[in-house]
């Protein structure tokens, strides 16, 4: 779910998800992502915002930290029209970064089959990560 965090609260969920685990400890994660190095953030400014329908479509009305307004009409959500908003579409380079910026001592995309178990990655995107506390 870390797609639906908005920005200013990012990389306190990464630093949360490494708190939680004693050391030695594996988090294991999986996210949308691209290949790539930067994280396109759909909202970069976003700080006081809301999510209004007109017209029979949502948009997001953000006040930025600076008071100026700022209107999103081509929103992106998960389970359904208006349900869980995506803010970001992340990099994987970007997300390897801050697991590491987090005080994760490893991590990895985890792409290898395992296929006595069905497990057969069948793209090179949005895999799951490992990383060790």
């Amino acid at each position: 779910m870390f797609e639906h965090i908005p920005p200013s609260l990012l990389d306190r969920a990464f630093a949360n998800s490494r708190r939680l685990l004693k050391p030695g400890g594996v988090f294991v994660f999986t996210v949308p992502f691209a290949r790539g190095s930067q994280t396109r953030e759909h909202f970069p400014r976003l700080h006081d915002f809301r999510i209004v329908e007109e017209g029979g479509k949502h948009v997001l009305l953000n006040t930025t930290v600076n008071g100026e307004q700022e209107r999103f009409d081509d929103l992106v959500f998960h389970g359904g029209e208006g349900m869980t908003l995506e803010m970001r579409m992340f990099a994987e380079d970007d997300l390897l970064r801050r697991l590491r910026a987090a005080g994760f001592s490893r991590a990895a995309v985890r792409a290898d089959p395992a296929t006595h178990f069905g497990i057969n990655w069948p793209i090179d995107h949005s895999l799951p990560m490992v990383a060790r506390a």
